[in-house]
């Protein structure tokens, strides 16, 4: 992500110091003595002042944003928001959630008390429809830093975990346990909690090293690159769906090439997609295309292997290598997932979806080309730029029947936006830093997210350039 230009910098944060009054959602009133009518009034508190705002909320208007945590220039802005179907957005503030719709204005805010949540580390909000998970940060043996582990009978459980309804209201605590430690000859040793007479044979870091997959309202799975584990909390209980542990512990230290790529996966739909590598002859230079649901785990596409996987909002993109230097072939498996072969040559493998799948060839040698796919239609449209020019940023969207590509070029050390409109055959320099700041689009490409990432704040805004 591209800051701002740093004469700008001043104009931004005093403009943001004039608007936070009204846009910042009510502070938690959560306390020692905090209760659930504590949370709830607070929320509704959230809603009056949310409702002192122009009805069509303010697009200028930027809401602080940042996890529980010391260091938030270390955490992935990522993290921090989730698109709802209806195209709004939540977003986390320390112990708050707040809703903000298409149109920039706040819908709700739901606040934690305060008493449920840690207190001696930092934490993050993993939430669905129904749920929000507290997840316990932490970096060396002394902290209760949040888990999912395992027992010797294929039990699966949790540690440091707090869960709560999208209300507020506390569920349920987890064990609270110091993970590991080592004996006084140096073993290491796992602390953590089993039932009587079984034994823990492992743990992942949930949130950290293993990202948190909500599948519905109710149920999550736990990317743990040896094992994809389903977690069902209205039943409280887990299962592992796919086991790769023995692969990647035989491998030691290189370990690390096997089991689920955690950059080349996601949901669509209620399953969980993930590229996973199993072949101890390729390592991680291809796997095989995997689906993990409520029904198991299922390897897809025939099993062949693939170097990259792009998991879309509706479509899976999938890169392979070919015998033929510097020809690699891109699929897609859309609506009933069948895999259809969409485009060969050198790819970027820089995918972007914004309603229409966007990508480049690799910068080098060619012309550059921007490509725009509709897998709807399975149709898939080109644009030569005519030079051979780097590309940091790639959007595609239909505006006003249309298809426009908005694209950054990085150039002699200098980064500037475009807009070519293939009806009008026309390309537009846009305002320095039209795109820097977009941190994510809606799942239908009508609006989008932008992130100041030096205030530490956020906004929803509409296509207006």
């Amino acid at each position: 992500m591209k800051y701002l230009k740093k004469g700008f910098i001043f104009f931004v944060l005093f403009a943001l110091l004039l608007n936070l009054s009204s846009c910042q959602p009510a502070p938690s009133s959560a306390g020692p003595s905090s209760s659930l009518s504590d949370s709830r009034q607070s929320t509704q508190e959230s809603f009056s002042a949310a409702g002192s705002a122009p009805e069509e909320g303010d697009p200028k208007c930027f809401y602080p944003a940042a996890m529980a945590v010391s260091d938030p220039d270390a955490v992935s802005e990522d993290r921090l928001y989730r698109w709802n179907e209806n195209g709004s957005l939540t977003f986390q503030n320390k112990n708050a959630l707040h809703t903000l719709s298409a149109e920039n204005q706040l819908l709700e805010t739901v606040t934690l008390p305060a008493e449920h949540l840690p207190q001696d580390t930092d934490y993050s909000l993993t939430w669905s429809d129904s749920l929000i998970l507290a997840l316990s940060a932490g970096w060396s043996k002394d902290d209760l830093f949040s888990v999912v582990y395992f027992t010797e009978d294929g039990g699966v459980h949790l540690a440091n975990v707090t869960l709560f309804d999208r209300q507020g209201a506390l569920i349920r605590q987890y064990p609270q346990s110091q993970v590991y430690g080592y004996s006084e000859a140096g073993e290491h040793e796992i602390y953590l909690p089993a039932p009587e007479g079984k034994t823990v044979i492992g743990y992942a870091n949930l949130g950290a090293d293993s990202p948190v997959y909500w599948l519905d309202g109710e149920t999550a799975v736990f990317n743990c690159h040896s094992r994809v584990v389903l977690y069902d909390f209205s039943a409280d209980e887990g299962k592992i769906l796919d086991d790769m542990s023995d692969l990647v512990d035989g491998n030691g230290k290189f370990g690390v090439y096997y089991g689920v790529d955690f950059s080349q996966c996601g949901v669509i739909d209620g399953s969980f997609y993930y590229l996973a590598h199993r072949d101890e002859q390729k390592a991680n230079a291809s796997g095989t295309v995997w689906r993990a649901d409520k029904n198991g785990a299922v390897q897809l596409l025939e099993g062949k292997e693939f170097y990259h996987l792009f998991v879309g909002n509706r479509a899976l993109i999938a890169v392979s290598h070919t015998d033929q230097e510097g020809i690699d072939q891109v699929y897609c498996a859309a609506q009933n997932r069948q895999l259809e072969k969409i485009w060969e040559g050198n790819p970027s493998i820089s995918f972007t979806d914004s309603g229409r799948i966007s990508f480049t060839n690799q910068f080098g040698q060619e012309n550059t080309v921007l490509y725009s796919y509709d897998d709807k239609t399975g149709e898939l449209t080109g644009h030569e730029l005519g030079a051979i020019l780097q590309i940091d940023r790639l959007f595609t969207r239909m505006q006003s029947g249309s298809l426009c590509w908005y694209y950054t070029v990085f150039q002699h050390g200098v980064t500037t936006d475009y807009v070519y409109n293939a009806s009008a055959d026309t390309t537009e320099e846009l305002p320095e830093g039209a795109l820097s700041m977009m941190l994510s689009l809606s799942p239908d490409g009508n609006s989008f997210l932008e992130y100041d990432a030096d205030a530490h704040a956020l906004r929803v805004r509409q296509w207006d350039f």
